[in-house]
């Protein structure tokens, strides 16, 4: 941001030595001492937090604006996530709230302010663009010498890099799959937790009559059921379903011995085993498939 301008430019230095943004993270520093001295702890934590929130509502939001085909999940997913961010921003301490927002004005007065004032970005100045034009010139010429030097063609050259796009393009699309399939199985690993979530937010919630309980009944078994959805798309539903079961179940077992003092027998703690293991080999039997 520093060097885009959006910051005082001397933020964007780089130690010589240690290729670290020493500015930076001096000013940061300076920045959590002063907040720290003048609010307490948990306001301080709320603060931070406002602003992960407000950077997850943003990203949810322009994920809205990817077309169809370069989309890896519906658009549904992207409004849950601003729900539940603007959700979690509700429980946060009002002064936290407070400051979060003064902090966005006070960001976005200096924005306006530059851009009224006609502010150039670096990637907008002439010299800057000559530079660019000629260092790429001087790379085609110095590549073209080398070719001749070395005796190759074009037919010859185009032939061989067709031959090694072929060959990339086919560890691409292994290696994507492979990337593909691992994140299904994450998000629906997380979407086994949020299904312990809602079953203890609904033993909390005393039939819907306690406020933030129900609220978070239904934000979790919202985000569960979408990452659910999410994973099918590319896991087969027999393992994926009895994972995402198995995981909720084991976990609100162990909380509801652990919270609500459930009975504890070895009967209980055999199946959990038991429930543990089927997991565990039904993860691996998918990761095969």
């Amino acid at each position: 941001m520093a060097r885009e301008r959006d910051l005082p430019g001397w933020l964007a230095a780089v130690h010589p030595r240690y290729r670290v943004p020493h500015h930076a993270e001096i000013a940061v520093a300076v920045a959590v001492c002063g907040l720290l001295l003048v609010v307490d702890l948990l306001s301080a934590i709320g603060f931070s937090s406002f602003g992960v929130l407000v950077y997850y509502s943003i990203a949810n939001i322009a994920a809205l604006t990817q077309p169809s085909g370069q989309r890896r999940s519906p658009r549904g997913l992207q409004i849950l996530g601003v729900i539940g961010c603007v959700t979690l921003v509700a429980t946060l301490p009002g002064t936290a709230v407070i400051l979060g927002v003064a902090l966005i004005a006070a960001g976005l007065i200096t924005a306006a302010r530059g851009w009224l004032h006609g502010t150039d970005r670096p990637d907008s100045d002439p010299a800057h663009s000559s530079q660019v034009d000629d260092a790429t010139g001087a790379a085609q010429s110095d590549q073209a010498a080398g070719l001749a030097h070395r005796g190759l063609d074009e037919p010859t050259l185009d032939a061989n890099l067709y031959a090694r796009t072929v060959n990339m393009v086919r560890s691409y699309q292994f290696s994507r799959m492979t990337e593909v399939s691992g994140v299904a199985w994450i998000v629906l690993m997380f979407s086994g937790v949020m299904e312990a979530g809602w079953a203890l937010s609904l033993k909390a919630s005393a039939g819907f009559t306690r406020l933030w309980p129900t609220v978070a009944f239904f934000v979790l078994i919202i985000a569960s059921m979408a990452g659910l959805m999410f994973a099918l798309r590319t896991l087969p539903v027999g393992p994926a379903y009895a994972v995402w079961v198995g995981i909720g179940a084991v976990l609100t077992a162990v909380i509801g011995i652990i919270a609500f003092r459930d009975p504890v027998t070895i009967l209980t703690i055999g199946s959990i085993v038991l429930i543990i293991a089927g997991v565990v080999g039904l993860q691996v039997a998918g990761s095969g498939h």
